[in-house]
Parts: structure tokens; C-alpha cells; sequence
């Protein structure tokens, strides 16, 4: 009898869900197949949400617009903070950035928001400037080789409106919000661009000895990006954010000729063109990257 009102009190605790007795098997009905969705900005943790939940089972990326203090204490206090300096100090934040995981999509890109690819019609009615969040990903194109520009986008989902990227942007103002996804399947790509692995197994323990053991990146051959990679990619972005100021300002002010329709210099046509100089400078960069004129705009 006591174990029987022990059992009740479980079930009525979980919600009138049945929990399996000691020596039972408790068994899971698998969840359907999801389409790919080609913005699948919080992909993480797939179908059953594994390794980004809380301890309430909660995905902690779905939470950004209404946070619970005991809950989700994580994501109310980050939130806390970012609001503390928008709307008491009045500093918002230049760039905010989530880090992710992606379990599908190859390299590492970026997802943004842009007011003409959203999908509320308020949002499309008004200007959107895109050198506010296309100059980071550009920039980063030109630094980090496991960058893919092709595989970002800034499209704004409705499905998205509780995560970190939309939630900082729309309510807290800040342009450039941004989820930075690293793959978990290597690069199809330049230098880190997946090769075929030999079938053999003592090249295999060989080729992980090594990777585990020595601190430059190598070639990724089909594996995950290892932490040499990641540290890479870091640094990338460190040197993509020191002229993403100077870079934006200058995109402003050509955006704005161009609208007034002034005759344009190299470099000024329409769009976001990239002062290659300004890049390298900060780099220390003995050779302009591949792609980018020589010349100063």
C-alpha cells in the first residue's frame, strides 16, 4: 500500500504521466521525422532537444522572450543583464552572439536578422539598412577559412521569435544579433574541406593521435572540427570584430551616396563592398586575402 500512494503522488506530480516501476522497461515512442528547415538557426539538439536542455527538460533557446527565474535562471539573468545595459545605461550591446552547435549543415556560418526577409509585415514596412548585419559575416568570409558566407542567412521566422538572436534584436534594438553555428561534420570547403579516409585502421589511430596531440588545425578528413579549429574560428572572429566598427561606418556612409545618387569611386557600387586595406591592416597580414583587389577603395 505505501509504495502504491508513493506511485500516485509521482504520477500526479508529473502531470498523470505513468512512471515505470522498479524492473520495468520503460520505453519511448521515437519522435517523427522533421524536414530539414534551411534555417534551422537553434539546431542543436535535434528532434528531442538532448543537449541544450535544463533540468526541466525546457530547450533553453526557446525561452529568451519570457524567461522564469527558477526555471530557466541562465537565460533571465543573461537577459537581465543585456536589458540592465540597454535600458539603464543606456549602452546596448554592438554585437551580441550565440554559439551553437549544427548537426547537419558542414562549416561554420552565421544567421542574422533582417527586417526584409522577416516574416511580419510590420518588420518588412520598415528600412532595413543591411550593412548593419551583413559586414560581420563578410568580414568573417575573409579571415576564418572554415567560414562559409553561402550558408548564412538572416531570415526571421516566426517559429524563432523566443530565441537569443530574434529576442535580443527586437526587443532589446541591438542590428547585429547573430548565432554562430559550428558544425559537428567538418568542412566541404577550403583547406579543412573533408577528404576520404583510408580504410585502414592503423591510419585512422594514427590520424587521431595526431590530431589530439598537436596544436595547428589540419585537415578535418570527414571528423568534427577539433578544438585547434574552434580556437582558430575564435581568433577569426577577434579579428573580424576589431574592423567591423570602421567597416560598418564606411558601409553606411557608401550606402547613403549611393542613394543620393553621387558618382561612385572603386568599390562604392551597390551593396556591401568590403575595404580590403582596413582588413588586413588589423590582421598583419602579409598577403590581401584571395578574391579582394589590392587597392584601397
Amino acid at each position: 500500500m505505501p509504495a502504491q500512494q508513493a506511485l500516485k503522488r509521482v504520477r500526479l506530480q508529473t502531470g498523470g504521466a505513468r512512471c515505470p516501476l522498479p524492473g520495468r522497461h520503460a520505453t519511448r515512442r521515437p519522435a517523427p521525422p522533421r524536414a530539414q528547415d534551411a534555417d534551422d538557426d537553434d539546431d542543436g539538439a535535434g528532434q528531442d532537444k538532448g543537449h541544450r536542455c535544463g533540468l526541466t527538460n525546457d530547450d533553453l533557446n526557446r525561452k529568451w522572450s519570457k524567461p522564469d527565474p527558477k526555471l530557466h535562471p541562465s537565460i533571465y539573468h543573461t537577459k537581465g543583464l543585456l536589458e540592465y545595459l540597454t535600458r539603464v545605461l543606456r549602452h546596448p550591446p554592438f554585437v551580441f552572439i550565440d554559439f551553437h552547435g549544427h548537426s547537419r549543415k558542414k562549416n561554420v556560418f552565421a544567421y542574422g536578422c533582417s527586417r526584409a526577409d522577416s516574416w511580419s509585415a510590420s518588420d518588412r514596412a520598415q528600412p532595413d539598412n543591411a550593412a548593419d548585419y551583413t559586414v560581420l559575416p563578410q568580414l568573417m568570409s575573409l579571415v576564418a577559412p572554415a567560414f562559409s558566407l553561402s550558408s548564412c542567412s538572416y531570415r526571421v521566422e516566426r517559429a524563432r521569435e523566443s530565441t537569443a538572436r530574434v529576442t535580443v534584436w527586437r526587443e532589446l534594438g541591438v542590428s547585429r544579433a547573430y548565432t554562430l553555428e559550428a558544425s559537428y561534420c567538418g568542412c566541404d570547403q577550403g583547406p579543412y574541406q573533408s577528404e576520404l579516409l583510408p580504410r585502414c585502421s592503423g591510419t585512422l589511430v594514427v590520424f587521431l593521435c595526431e590530431a589530439l596531440t598537436e596544436d595547428r588545425p589540419r585537415a578535418t578528413q570527414g571528423f568534427q572540427l577539433s578544438s585547434a579549429h574552434l580556437r582558430e574560428v575564435g581568433a577569426n572572429l577577434c579579428q573580424a570584430l576589431a574592423s567591423l566598427p570602421e567597416e560598418t561606418e564606411r558601409q553606411g556612409r557608401l550606402q547613403q551616396q549611393d542613394q543620393q545618387g553621387q558618382q561612385g569611386q572603386q568599390g562604392q557600387q551597390a551593396g556591401i563592398k568590403l575595404s580590403p586595406l582596413s582588413v588586413v591592416a588589423r590582421l598583419g597580414a602579409n598577403v590581401v586575402p584571395a578574391g579582394v583587389p589590392a587597392t584601397a577603395s
